[in-house]
């Protein structure tokens, strides 16, 4: 018998991601810890690392288990397309030996993560390739073997949903139709839906990518053999240039407006002729205006409809990591068409800034983010009226839910509520209803999903893993765990009823209760204690769950949980605060120094050793774990201080602060300020100077499906995610590969994160994240991975729309993205300073450089990354890898609209370049693109190497500036006065156009 084939499952997860180490504590917030990445010409590339539990850097006292892994494709992977597949006869039969293989050359192979046995493919003629969802293995000794592309046969053959077809028969697992050549099935929402069509378009289970330009014309192509009828002709050149890569030709129906085609399609020009274009392939329409996008395409002579990531290339790698359950159906579509990308982080953020200047804000945000994480909430969002027996009616049902009806006794509510003002007691019951209602959709989508009780408690204390560091998290080892979060468990049930819960508390004018005195109620509810106070300061203390607060005014303190959920069965909690300059805190137990610069400990403590993170258990101030938790506070100077998951934030939830007026202090340390992991987790300003203060994963922070929003209308604000670095006066909590004993790991100010599992192949994709701040003059402080950033499918968007600003971060910013991920930054106007440097603690009136790395509209490894300037002299200050700039297969954007603009950067991959590294032929030839416009105004170029090539007024092409090294590699800029242009998309407000 032969030796045992056992599949190289390590080496193989990666792929072409990139050199890597990674560790995984389990908790949602991966590990990777990069240590490799291609080296930019005339510049050294960063390394491209995250931290470990969490993807912060692992605590002292956490366990590491890293595996090195390779930076090169799979091998067999770049099979030509036109290759011979084998059958399949044989594939993931099981066996115990060679013999047992029924086709020729195949052996029997072991997954030695696994211990699973299975037979093989031959694939060692260079003319054949694999089958779809399995790719070919080099075992060493010139024997090379396809296998399932995760490594494990427990799912195959892979589901055709979403898979390439020609007719009905071609669709038969998981699928049962063909429809513009792809596989499909009939679905009523997203959730009916599965990873490798996530989209529920008009009845059918479609790709988000097959509404952009790989979608063109499929099942309607032609050429030789398949010819148009109906009038239509065959689109195979566009005049006098051949068809992009990647849009096939296809049949089209001349026109002479709109009216001649048919619905979903657009009369456009196309090379000289109209023709009726379905919105998939509006790329190849010729604009009125061209965009600045536009015109940097056209020096780096790429079309638009190319300007993007390609299934081919994506689909080398696993069905798990290339399609994984968690993915959100909004993101293929925009990450694989980059024009398209910067006008859809746009369009969210002004949709965002729409809901929080209407009426019912809160109400309507909540619901918008819902929609962006594929549990929409259903109809409108709808108050709840008072009940008809008032409170008694509204206590009397909370007990009966909690199946204590028979013990009720509606006189000790009566008698609580004796001397609040009738107004007030029907206010409190509207609320008390709705927060019935939520508990009610709570219970059914629990049931629904056959949630034990036990579940429901081990959930509640380990899912917070996914915001802070030291616990499990969700398993995404267990298939159950993941079905359940990243589809069966309906969490549209539990947003719909938390919408109308918000809604109800913003419907009830609260202005004629303000400083109203003479009362103070606290009533035991089976879900928590019901406290009404009167406008006399007060204090809340102590460990009991609250169902609800309503306090009229005074300068009040809580160092109680309040508006957070306490245990699994409590699972709604809301306050609201009148009036006063109020204190949120919690007992402080530091007796040694405090950490500096983040709030001292509670109970839990600190961890011991060099990296001193909080260890709190308690979450506070708008904080939920599977249930709903707002906090409203309507008036007054504030200040929210709490330590870990607070402040707008949710795991498997809902969570909201939302702070009316007065200039407010906002200090945490981790999971903070507007983060959510499954879930929503919101913060929204109204008004004043605020200041905003944490170390990781918050100021809009969105993990595995969640989506995490912070919003400030106006005033000079203050953002910062604490530095690492001690000469700046900094703290390590978190610490940060990429800057090791100088930065910690920040995720934050519009940050989304994914879990990288290469080790085990359960990987999530990132959520969606969003800090919006209309107005004032703001300072933004961020260490490694912030200011509008994405790694692993997640998508962060960062909108400032007015005032003169100041940016400063250290790597991976403004802008930058690593590993599929989306970075979309936008500045609308002011005149801005870009990375200038701070202060030394040693010598104040010395700015130290802060930027190292990756920076101001930068991709890499199959990310874009973007950053919009609309308007103002602005500054730049960046590194060899930024500015417009495209590494590893990834996409860079710098668009400037207007100004006197003044950049500091070296010759590196910046002002629209392009660097790949050795990552097999298949990636070499798959685009990686810099690009890089700034129109009008006189602009200055202080320090690049090759002024003769890049400077005011003039276009370039990467290849003038350097030879290209790799076939995918393009680039180009331009700087320009005058001329027409497409406006930059409108982010409301009054932005700059």
């Amino acid at each position: 018998m032969k030796p045992e084939r056992v599949l190289p499952w390590l080496v193989f997860a990666l792929g072409a991601c990139g050199a890597e180490s990674s560790s995984e504590s389990g908790d949602g917030r991966d590990a990777a810890d990069p240590a490799g990445d291609a080296r930019v010409a005339n510049d050294t590339a960063p390394t491209d690392e995250v931290g470990v539990d969490g993807d912060a850097p692992a605590p002292p006292d956490a366990d590491r288990g890293d595996a090195t892994l390779d930076d090169a494709a799979p091998p067999g992977d770049a099979t030509a397309p036109d290759a011979t597949v084998p059958p399949v006869t044989g594939l993931c039969a099981a066996c115990e030996v060679d013999g047992d293989c029924p086709d020729p050359g195949a052996i029997c192979l072991t997954n030695q993560t696994t211990g699973e046995r299975f037979c093989g493919l031959d694939c060692s003629d260079p003319e054949s390739r694999c089958p779809r969802g399995s790719q070919c293995y080099d075992l060493g000794e010139g024997v090379l073997q396809c296998a399932p592309a995760d490594a494990s046969c427990a799912a195959w053959p892979p589901e055709d949903l979403g898979a390439a077809c020609r007719a009905d028969a071609d669709c038969l697992v998981g699928a049962d139709r063909c429809v513009g050549g792809l596989c499909t099935r009939s679905c009523e929402n997203v959730r009916d839906c599965g990873p490798g069509a996530r989209t529920c378009d008009a009845g059918l289970c479609r790709p988000g990518w097959a509404t952009g330009p790989e979608g063109c014309g499929l099942g309607a192509q032609c050429g030789a053999g398949a010819p148009c009828g109906e009038g239509r002709v065959c689109l195979n050149a566009l005049g006098e240039a051949p068809m992009p890569t990647r849009v096939s030709a296809f049949c089209v129906l001349p026109c002479l407006g709109d009216a001649d085609c048919g619905d979903g399609e657009t009369c456009a020009p196309v090379a000289g002729q109209s023709v009726c274009l379905p919105q998939a392939c509006m790329c190849l329409a010729e604009p009125d205006a061209p965009s600045l996008v536009d015109e940097a395409l056209q020096v780096a002579g790429v079309h638009p409809c190319d300007a993007g990531f390609d299934s081919t290339r994506l689909g080398l790698f696993p069905a798990a990591l290339s399609a994984d359950a968690f993915r959100l159906s909004f993101f293929d579509a925009m990450h694989r068409d980059a024009p398209r990308a910067v006008r859809f982080g746009a369009e969210i953020s002004r949709a965002l800034g729409v809901d929080a200047h209407g009426a019912l804000p809160i109400a309507h945000l909540v619901a918008r983010q819902a929609a962006a994480i594929d549990a929409p909430t259903v109809g409108e969002p709808t108050p709840v009226a008072a009940p008809v027996g008032g409170l008694v009616e509204a206590v009397g049902r909370l007990h009966t839910l909690a199946g204590r009806g028979a013990q009720f006794n509606g006189e000790t509510v009566t008698r609580a509520f004796a001397e609040v003002p009738p107004p007030v007691q029907s206010a409190v019951a509207r609320i008390v209803a709705a927060q019935a209602d939520t508990l009610e959709a709570r219970k059914r989508m629990f049931d629904a999903a056959e949630v034990t009780a036990g579940q429901l408690n081990a959930w509640f204390e380990a899912l917070p893993g996914a915001l802070v560091s030291g616990l499990r998290g969700l398993d995404f080892t267990d298939p159950l765990q993941t079905r359940l979060f990243a589809r069966d468990l309906d969490l549209g049930l539990l947003f719909t009823a938390t919408r109308d819960l918000a809604a109800t508390v913003e419907d009830i004018d609260w202005r004629p209760f303000v400083g109203l005195e003479g009362f103070s109620v606290d009533l035991n509810t089976p879900y928590g204690r019901l406290v009404v106070n009167d406008a006399g300061i007060s204090t809340i203390s102590g460990a009991a769950s609250y169902l609800l607060v309503v306090d009229t005014g005074g300068n009040d303190v809580y160092l109680a949980p309040v508006a957070a959920t306490r245990n699994a069965t409590a699972g709604v909690s809301v306050l609201v605060e009148l009036e006063g300059d109020d204190r949120y805190g919690y007992p402080e137990m530091d007796d040694a120094p405090q950490v500096l610069g983040v709030p001292p400990a509670d109970e839990d403590g600190r961890a011991a050793g060099l990296r001193p993170f909080s260890r709190s258990t308690v979450y506070r101030q708008g904080a939920a774990v599977l249930g709903a938790a707002l906090l409203f506070d309507l008036e007054g100077d504030d200040l929210y201080q709490s330590l870990r998951g607070s402040q707008g934030a949710a795991v498997g939830g809902v969570g909201v602060l939302y702070d009316a007026a007065g200039n407010d202090t906002y200090a945490c340390e981790q999971g903070c300020q507007g983060a959510a992991a499954f879930g929503l987790g919101l913060l929204v300003d109204t008004a004043g100077r605020d200041t905003y203060g944490l170390v990781q994963s918050g100021q809009a922070f969105g993990g595995v499906r969640g989506a995490g929003v912070l919003i400030d209308l106006e005033g000079d604000d203050r953002y910062t995610a604490l530095l690492g670095d001690p000469q700046f006066g900094g703290t390590i909590l978190y610490e940060n590969p990429q800057n090791p004993n100088g930065s910690n790991t920040s995720f934050a100010q519009g940050a989304a994160f994914g879990r990288r599992a290469d080790a085990d192949g359960t990987w999530a994709s990132g959520g969606l994240a969003v800090l919006r701040d209309e107005a004032g003059d703001d300072v933004y402080t961020v260490d490694v991975f912030g200011q509008g950033t994405g790694y692993w499918f997640g998508a962060g968007i960062f909108t400032d729309v007015a005032g003169d600003d100041v940016y400063q971060g250290r790597y991976y910013v403004q802008g930058s993205s690593a590993h599929f991920a989306m970075s979309l930054f936008y500045e609308g106007a002011g005149n801005d300073r870009y990375n200038e440097g701070l202060p030394l603690l040693a010598s104040p009136e010395t700015l130290g450089p802060v930027i190292i790395g990756t920076s101001v509209g930068q991709g890499h490894d199959f990310s874009v990354g973007l950053l919009a300037d609309y308007s103002g002299d602005d500054t730049y200050a960046a590194p060899g890898l930024g500015i417009g700039g495209g590494n590893d297969n990834g996409i860079g954007l710098f668009l400037e609209a207007d100004g006197n603009d003044r950049y500091d950067a070296p010759d590196g991959t910046t002002f629209g370049a392009s660097n790949s590294g050795e990552r097999g032929a298949e990636f070499e030839a798959a685009l990686c693109l810099g690009l890089f416009a700034d129109v009008d105004g006189v602009d200055t170029y202080a320090s690049f190497v090759e002024p003769s090539l890049v400077g005011n007024d003039r276009a370039w092409r990467f290849e003038d500036r350097r030879e290209m090294r790799r076939p995918g590699m393009r680039g180009g800029g331009l700087d320009r006065a005058g001329g027409s242009r497409a406006p930059l998309p409108n982010l409301g407000a009054g932005a700059a156009p």
